[in-house]
């Protein structure tokens, strides 16, 4: 789903009519560039009123919105080098492989990138009523009462906090 998704970036950015022999470094260098323009969650439903992505990129420029990470753009980058070098392999182009195409915006170092939590923070994580005691089993995670359900919502958050793990890797 998210590879079909940068995908038809590439579609709607070189629009439907554009055949793949047409392009060309500095195209591809364009579309690097536009993704520096792209403001995180550009794609999310009701976000823009089904605008066009350019419109996005040229709304959020004016509003000065923030940019997508460094990440995110090279993600929507590496369908335009599979397809380059898949032109290649197949002798239809004679474009350089695009291993040098990186994105405009800078990589944050990874120490600065995620914030650890606060002991503020960690205190209200673990003094919630899912650590204290909860009033159901399976609702009102929330409501103060006598039960401690050690399942996996107990669970994932004391492995992270003591492995270091991210949650997606625990689950």
């Amino acid at each position: 789903r998210k590879r079909k998704g940068q995908f038809q970036l590439l579609k709607d950015y070189f629009g439907p009519d554009h055949q793949l022999h047409e392009l060309d470094y500095v195209s591809c260098k364009a579309f690097r560039d536009f993704l520096n323009t792209l403001p995180p969650n550009w794609h999310k439903p009701n976000r823009w009123n089904n605008k066009s992505v350019k419109d996005i990129a040229q709304m959020a420029e004016r509003k000065g919105l923030k940019v997508m990470s460094h990440d995110t753009q090279d993600g929507y980058l590496y369908p335009l080098k599979l397809l380059v070098n898949e032109m290649r392999k197949e002798r239809k182009t004679d474009l350089p492989e695009l291993t040098d195409l990186k994105p405009v915006q800078s990589k944050n170092a990874s120490i600065t990138a995620r914030d650890p939590f606060t002991i503020s923070q960690l205190k209200t994580i673990f003094n919630a009523p899912l650590y204290t005691g909860r009033k159901s089993v399976v609702r009102h995670y929330n409501t103060p009462g006598p039960n401690i359900i050690k399942g996996s919502r107990f669970w994932i958050p004391l492995l992270a906090l003591w492995t270091g793990m991210r949650l997606n890797e625990i689950c």
